[in-house]
């Protein structure tokens, strides 16, 4: 095997970029092989490293590729297992670490990924729920950080899911308010 001999770090490694590749191929049945793989390397580093940020987020990143494949695959149910149980661990890694820009960008990210299935599974209040606690999380990134290309980027995203949601749930007037401050927000090579 490609990843025989290597230490856990550098085969992890090595899994998510096969994996990666994989999933970009829509080979979805590799893909969930590799993620799968990948994601027991990071139990078995918890368990031998401990609580450490590195291993819970490392172990968070791991479960958001396997809800990611599983949620391309239709598997809504796995793949809010997965997405659950990575927000949890972003959760507790912003409880150690404080309100860091990137304990609050990896939560709102997770928050997301939440949503997005809840929304797919019909589930529109509680997606609202993660949709605007994620937006509110990467507002405090910006107070922080600024207007970064990369938090201006997540904020139209979190904008434009927010606009999404607040249309379904029939709020016409906060779908557009989310919507205009997403434009003002654009590039002109967007």
């Amino acid at each position: 095997s490609l990843t025989s001999g290597q230490t856990g770090r550098q085969r992890l490694f090595l899994l998510e970029d096969m994996a990666r590749l994989s999933y970009v191929r829509k080979d979805w049945h590799e893909a969930s092989r590799a993620y799968g793989e990948a994601l027991t390397i990071c139990r078995q580093r918890l368990q031998t490293l401990g609580d450490t940020p590195e291993a819970l987020r490392d172990l968070s990143i791991s479960l958001d590729r396997v809800g990611d494949v599983r949620r391309a695959r239709g598997e809504l149910a796995a793949a809010s297992e997965s997405y659950e149980e990575s927000l949890s661990l972003r959760r507790l890694l912003r409880q150690s670490l404080g309100d860091t820009p990137e304990a609050l960008r990896d939560l709102s990210i997770s928050l997301n990924h939440v949503g997005d299935v809840r929304r797919a599974r019909g589930e529109l209040t509680v997606a609202s729920e993660s949709y605007e606690e994620s937006l509110s999380l990467i507002r405090q990134v910006r107070e922080r950080l600024g207007d970064t290309p990369q938090v201006s980027q997540d904020l139209v995203v979190c904008l434009m899911k927010a606009a999404t949601i607040r249309q379904a749930l029939g709020d016409k007037q906060g779908a557009q308010s989310a919507r205009a401050e997403a434009y003002t927000l654009r590039s002109p090579e967007d």
